[in-house]
């Protein structure tokens, strides 16, 4: 069976090697993705030899919440990508700058 869920709590990709390895514990885990910056998770598993209800419940005794609710939206990872292009501009704005100052020092 494949199953698609939120995972919230995650900070880094740390948090995701966390969750990933405690899945890969539970038999019957056929593959298994998380990434922490859309919050989402994919897990394909046999149904014989586990439940979702054990693989939500390892997840959440590490701390992190897992939501089967399929009507919220993340924009973490979209937020980190505007942050991190805002960001990156400003920089080579200064580093432009201050080549150029260092080029042309009268002007």
């Amino acid at each position: 069976m494949k199953k698609t869920f939120t995972t919230k709590g995650m900070t880094c990709e740390s948090c995701e090697k966390i969750i990933s390895r405690q899945v890969h514990k539970l038999q019957g885990i056929n593959s298994f993705h998380v990434d922490y910056t859309t919050e989402k998770s994919t897990v394909d598993f046999d149904e014989e030899k586990t439940s979702f209800a054990k693989i939500k419940n390892i997840i959440e005794k590490k701390g992190y919440i897992c939501d089967t609710s399929s009507n919220k939206k993340s924009y973490v990872g979209w937020t980190f990508a505007i942050i991190g292009i805002f960001f990156s501009s400003f920089l080579v704005s200064i580093i432009s700058f201050n080549f150029s100052r260092s080029i042309f020092p009268s002007i």
